[in-house]
């Protein structure tokens, strides 16, 4: 069932988001975790250069090979972010995950449910497009966050500052 997800959204929503500006980028071998952190992020992470620094944006999966995924996007200045912990974080090694205020986009607000398949059966290829289709339709409250501050219904202020 993950893998029809995981293809779907390398068919249509990599190439959407590249259309916006972004790039898709690896972390290096020494930033980029175990295996559970890799299973949790199979696309890899995404950004664009913005106002002088980066627009970053993950697809994070849920644990034990479910079928389901949501959307962190964060910003974060060239020069990199100070978390409030101590630790310095280079733009260049950034991931949207990492940035203490930052956004997760979500497929439902009740109980903010994640974009995918819910119970068990098979997920069918058609039904990976589907879910695919809602999250394009739902990454233009990312874009308005990006560009305004504004915080659509679909998405949920992460703020670790």
């Amino acid at each position: 069932m993950r893998r029809q997800l995981i293809e779907a959204l390398r068919w249509s929503f990599v190439p959407a988001i590249e259309t916006r500006g972004f790039e898709h980028y690896r972390l290096g071998k020494e930033n980029s975790g175990d295996a559970a952190f890799r299973a949790a992020f199979p696309l890899g992470f995404f950004r664009r250069p913005s106002n002088g620094g980066f627009d970053l944006l993950d697809v994070q999966f849920k644990k034990h090979d479910r079928a389901q995924f949501l959307l962190n996007a964060g910003k974060i200045e060239a020069d990199g972010i100070d978390l409030p912990w101590g630790h310095h974080i280079d733009a260049g090694s950034a991931i949207a995950s990492d940035i203490p205020v930052r956004v997760r986009l979500f497929d439902g607000r009740v109980m903010n449910r994640w974009f995918g398949k819910r119970g068990s059966g098979k997920l069918s290829e058609q039904e990976a497009n589907r879910i695919v289709e809602r999250l394009l339709e739902r990454f233009k409250e990312v874009e308005n966050w990006f560009d305004n501050g504004d915080v659509g219904r679909h998405l949920r202020v992460i703020d670790l500052s």
